[in-house]
Order: structure tokens, then C-alpha cells, then sequence
């Protein structure tokens, strides 16, 4: 195995925030994020909505075989370079229902998670990006002068 495809909810700030811990983390393969309803998605996995990928991550191997939920969990771990002990602990089979209780924890609230943590999905930060980018379509920033003198005399 030389790639992990995950597959996650780019809506989702729990999500979102995973994709880029484990992206920041030194890993012993390549490991590529899609947004599981993305058109690049559906082309490498077929049928990734009715195997409840808007519910639980999954991960696909270079090979095609697929993990889902807290195995898919524990696969990521195993990926990187400082968690490969702590994955191969979650996997026996004494700790692996914990972490099926913990991952289907998180999992089915995950949105609420994201709202009270304040986590941002990709898609969101991506717009606000994109909003950012339609004032500064000039090259430079547009801001209201005369908000910011206010802010300024309220000081």
C-alpha cells in the first residue's frame, strides 16, 4: 500500500479540521482528501453515498479495498508516522469497540461539534475566501473609509 484516499465532508468542521491535522502529520505514505460527494469521488468510488460516507469517513487504499468508520479511524493513525503505535493498540480487539463507540460518537455529532467549536468546514472557508477575493478584485483592499475612522474615534 503506497496512498489512503479519505474521503470526508467538506460541510463539516469536525472533518475539515482532521483533514488538516492529518495532513500537517508526517505520514510513511501519501494520503489524498475528496469531498465524498465530489465529482473526482464518485469516479474513483462508485457508490460512496450508499455505503454512508455522509455519515461515517471512509478510507480507500491504492488496491481499492475500504475501511469505514472506526477502522477507517484507525487506518489514517496507522498512515502517520507518530501514531502508528497508538493504531495498532486501538486495533486489538479489546480496544476496537471503544473506538467504534468514540468514532460513532463524534460521528453522528459532528455537526453540532463543528457549530459549538466554532470549526469551520472547507466549503465555508472556502467562500468566505471567494467573498474576500470579490472585494479585492482590484488589487487592492476596498474597505469603507469612513467605518474605519469611526472605529478610530470610538478608541
Amino acid at each position: 500500500m503506497k496512498k489512503l484516499t479519505v474521503f470526508y465532508d467538506a460541510n463539516c468542521g469536525v472533518c475539515a479540521s482532521f483533514r488538516h491535522w492529518i495532513g500537517r502529520e508526517p505520514a510513511f505514505l501519501a494520503i489524498e482528501f475528496l469531498p465524498y460527494d465530489s465529482r473526482q469521488a464518485a469516479e474513483l468510488c462508485p457508490g460512496l453515498l450508499e455505503r454512508g460516507a455522509d455519515k461515517k469517513i471512509i478510507v480507500m487504499a491504492d488496491d481499492g479495498r475500504l475501511w469505514q468508520g472506526a477502522e477507517a479511524w484507525v487506518l489514517c493513525l496507522w498512515a502517520l508516522r507518530r501514531w502508528r503505535g497508538w493504531s495498532k493498540q486501538l486495533a486489538r480487539p479489546l480496544l476496537l469497540p471503544i473506538a467504534e463507540k468514540v468514532c460513532g460518537l463524534i460521528s453522528s455529532n459532528r455537526l453540532t461539534l463543528s457549530r459549538l467549536l466554532h470549526l469551520k468546514g472547507d466549503r465555508d472557508v472556502a467562500s468566505a475566501v471567494e467573498q474576500m477575493g470579490e472585494r479585492w478584485v482590484s488589487g487592492r483592499c476596498d474597505f469603507d473609509r469612513g467605518k474605519l475612522a469611526a472605529r478610530e474615534g470610538e478608541r
